[in-house]
């Protein structure tokens, strides 16, 4: 809040250890409206040094973002070195801060693009600093790709100065911002390379910040949110499939009944007034928290085979990608979901007609599962597979949730059943038609299956299992 501590902030200051404060700087990024001295008075009085980062608008906030970054990092100021560069807009402090996460665990450095296409004064300054070790120039671009005249631009600084040397660009955007997000991942996978591009080369990456808030945001392939379960197994399955590993464990574990998480989501208003889980019917009002864990060992089949392993079943593929809509809230229509199942398809090499089971995310909060309908819906009809949420018998179990679930899925392809929607009795008159199950468990041929995870903060997972 602008002008004091509210809910989860001051419980969330409240835990910070003290004892650990000596010698530990915080830093308070403020926007338009600096953060109230409260903030910075509750830290001081912790033991904490507080140091501001704000500016007189965003745009002169996010320039200060991005400096504090570099001041920090004490980047750019040795080019013998491979290094890699952000170039993003300033066009507000959230864009800062997005490239900064992706920087931060490159080690790399922010430059500033002015509010459209032109180069920064201090970007121009730099790059013609560092044309003696700079090779390849990596432009990132979200729905509309970043201008030729930025790339032409570029190109004039590192060629005038590099004589006949040609400099190496990289154009990355897509047809919209999906399609480009699945090209940064793409991108983000060749890390290693990128890092490794040369002994004295540098790798410079620029990021148009017309959009790529959205693709930059849905490259992340971290394990998150209520997702994390679903991504650990696809990213598991993923490292198999590229031969990196034979065998992987995993899954997720949640133990969230703290004093904190308890808060947080209670002010949220996240939690079930009377404490019931009904997911999909009318009178759903929140989730019902749970703890647990899921864990599955993923082998290659032939591996597996050789050994003499049972086998319970297949990973067909998956697919993980991020709304970047809402700090809680899905995207509007469920679009994010839609895309998610989509891709997830894609990556399986099936068509929807394939598909015969869906265990849903099915939270029994009202915008997740009125989006997720609106997904299902949209991608299969309205006679689309079976449907079921067993987060009515096990509450939502959070990080755990993806990878209990995708256990749920193989234990109804073993036992030839699936599960019913507990909690569910009236249907929703505005939730588009899914083919939900409730009431009794339904006999079924197993056959290929999606489990759902869709996350606060629109981070979406889904998984496309087989049976053995």
């Amino acid at each position: 809040d602008p002008n004091t501590l509210k809910g989860s902030t001051s419980l969330a200051i409240g835990q910070i250890n003290s004892t650990t404060a000596a010698g530990h700087t915080v830093y308070i990024v403020g926007g338009t409206a600096a953060v109230s001295a409260d903030v910075a008075t509750s830290l001081t009085d912790l033991g904490y040094t507080v140091s501001r980062v704000s500016g007189a608008d965003r745009v002169a906030t996010a320039d200060a973002v991005a400096t504090k970054i570099r001041t920090l990092m004490d980047f750019g100021t040795n080019w013998d070195s491979e290094t890699t560069v952000f170039l993003t807009t300033a066009r507000n402090f959230a864009d800062a801060v997005a490239v900064s996460g992706l920087a931060w665990k490159n080690k790399s450095p922010i430059l500033l693009v002015e509010p459209g296409d032109a180069l920064s004064a201090g970007t121009k300054a730099v790059l013609d600093s560092a044309v003696n070790s700079i090779e390849h120039v990596i432009i990132l671009g979200g729905t509309a790709a970043v201008s030729a005249a930025v790339e032409t631009e570029v190109k004039t600084i590192l060629n005038g100065a590099a004589g006949t040397t040609a400099i190496k660009t990289t154009r990355v955007g897509g047809t919209d911002r999906y399609d480009t997000a699945k090209k940064l991942m793409e991108l983000r996978t060749k890390s290693t390379t990128l890092n490794g591009y040369g002994e004295t080369a540098t790798n410079v990456i620029l990021v148009n910040g017309t959009s790529h808030q959205d693709g930059l945001s849905a490259t992340q392939q971290g394990c998150t949110a209520c997702a994390a379960g679903t991504h650990a197994i696809i990213n598991a399955s993923r490292l198999i499939t590229s031969d990196r590993c034979d065998v992987v464990i995993a899954g997720g574990t949640e133990a969230a009944f703290t004093a904190s998480s308890i808060a947080g989501f209670t002010n949220m208003t996240a939690f079930s007034s009377e404490g019931i889980s009904r997911p999909f019917d009318r009178d759903r009002d929140g989730f019902v928290m749970g703890e647990g864990a899921g864990i599955l060992i993923l082998e290659e089949k032939q591996v597996a085979e050789a050994r003499g392993a049972k086998i319970y079943a297949e990973i067909l593929g998956g697919a993980s990608n991020a709304d970047a809509h809402h700090i809680t809230a899905p995207a509007p229509g469920g679009s994010g979901a839609k895309k998610c199942i989509e891709l997830a398809l894609d990556d399986s090499g099936l068509e929807p007609k394939s598909i015969a089971y869906i265990n849903a995310h099915g939270t029994s909060t009202p915008m997740n599962d009125m989006g997720e309908a609106q997904a299902i819906n949209s991608v299969f009809g309205d006679n689309g597979p079976l449907v079921s949420s067993t987060k009515g018998i096990t509450g939502h179990t959070l990080g755990a949730a993806g990878a209990i679930e995708a256990v749920a899925v193989i234990a109804a392809m073993q036992k030839s059943l699936i599960p019913p929607t507990a909690g569910f009795t009236n249907p929703d008159p505005e939730m588009p038609e899914i083919n939900l199950v409730h009431g009794q468990p339904i006999p079924w041929t197993p056959s290929p299956a999606i489990s759902n995870s869709f996350g606060f903060g629109g981070h979406n997972g889904c998984l496309v299992i087989g049976p053995a």
